[in-house]
């Protein structure tokens, strides 16, 4: 068995490396598996609070009237958000996009919101209504991943 076919049968070399292989991929396995959840926003040791708006007064408003909007912002461990900027834009409804920023107290008070909206309906609408969607302040670890409250808007 000297050079032929079966020469590899004899030779064990091979053997005494292996375990120092295997060992070095599984190192670099893990540490490139920890570089790419790090690079992907894995697990956080700091969990981040989810941010919501709720309507304080009446959700449903008459397009007629001039009510006020009252709107209250705080995160999952019922702190109020200050800074946090609070969108109401028209979804079936008609109007105008309104955009405010939270006081101290994570509120938010729109008067006569009709107006300021410029709300309407279609002529073969009785209801419609407005979205609300809340951005948290920019210097806070909060997100916002679910839909927020709507206001809706009927003919007298």
């Amino acid at each position: 068995m000297n050079g032929g076919t079966y020469a590899f049968l004899g030779d064990e070399r091979a053997v005494a490396g292996l375990p120092i292989r295997l060992l070095i991929a599984v190192v670099l396995g893990i540490a490139s598996f920890a570089l790419m959840m790090n690079a992907l926003g894995g697990v956080s040791a700091d969990p981040q609070s989810e941010i919501r708006v709720e309507v304080t007064n009446a959700q449903t408003m008459d397009v007629s009237d001039s009510d006020t909007l009252e709107l209250s912002v705080s995160a999952g461990d019922e702190n109020d958000i200050s800074g946090a900027t609070v969108t109401i834009e028209p979804d079936t409804a008609k109007g105008d996009v309104v955009q405010r920023t939270t006081q101290s107290d994570g509120s938010v008070s729109i008067t006569d919101f009709q107006s300021t909206a410029n709300v309407s309906l279609r002529t073969d609408q009785n209801r419609g209504t407005f979205d609300v969607d809340v951005r948290p302040p920019g210097n806070s670890d909060l997100k916002d991943e679910q839909d927020e409250s709507e206001i809706v808007i009927v003919t007298g």
